[in-house]
């Protein structure tokens, strides 16, 4: 899988809510009020796990999504980017 490119980066995140890119990977905040992120980024990743990861923060916690492999963002990232909104949401991930 390749490595996207800033520019496609930044595509992708201008339809994104709520994410941004930080340290290599996307990356968006998430509300103690949405319970267990974790659990559901894992549930959602399925096979695609090691793409992500959290982190604690006084606001809750911090949800990273990236290709090890590739060390960067991918195609597949930027995917399970939507879902893991979908689910945290409950809507569509895009902006419209």
């Amino acid at each position: 899988m390749r490595r996207l490119s800033d520019n496609e980066i930044s595509v992708a995140l201008a339809s994104l809510v709520h994410w941004e890119y930080d340290h290599g990977g996307l990356a968006r905040a998430a509300p103690r009020e949405y319970g267990d992120v974790e659990a559901t980024a894992a549930r959602v990743a399925g096979a695609d796990r090691d793409h992500v990861s959290t982190s604690t923060t006084s606001a809750g916690r911090v949800l990273r999504v990236a290709s090890p492999r590739e060390g960067g963002v991918t195609v597949v990232d930027v995917d399970l980017a939507v879902r893991i909104e979908q689910e945290l949401t409950g809507g569509p991930a895009l902006a419209r």
